[in-house]
Order: structure tokens, then sequence, then C-alpha cells
């Protein structure tokens, strides 16, 4: 696995977490498979094996409220197409 990262000028890095021979892919790691909210809020999808995920905006009641919404609407499910 590589993590990302950008500089001050927007230029990306790849910086592998261990030895990688050449010729390897570089993978990319999405997140905690066991936890997939972080990774729903950040890319905007689910992972094939997530069948849903709660949106954890509790901290933000009085917003939610404000646009009508309450916990109920922060359970998000995976489509099957």
């Amino acid at each position: 696995e590589v993590e990302i990262s950008y500089d001050e000028n927007g230029d990306c890095y790849a910086i592998a977490q261990y030895d990688i021979p050449a010729g390897s892919p570089l993978r990319i790691s999405y997140g905690d498979p066991t936890d997939p909210t972080p990774l729903f809020a950040r890319y905007g999808f689910l992972d094939e094996s997530s069948p849903g995920t709660f949106c954890k905006l509790m901290h933000m009641k009085k917003e939610m409220e404000a646009l009508g919404y309450t916990y109920s609407n922060l359970l998000f499910y995976r489509g099957d197409g």
C-alpha cells in the first residue's frame, strides 16, 4: 500500500509503507473495511462488501433539524444497480 499526500504546490506523492518489488502494482487503501462511513463520506460510494452505513453527524443536530432531517435520514444503503 501507498499513502498519498500533496505538497503546497499541489504535487502528488505516493509513499510506500513497505518495500515494493519493481514491477509490482501500487495499491491505495480506501479505509477500514469494518467502518465504511469514512469511505462513503469521502468518496461517495460503498464497497461491495458493505450493505450500508450510518452517517455520523451527531454533533450537527441543530443544522440537520433546520434542513428537515432526523437521525433516521442518515442511514444509507448500497444500491444494487
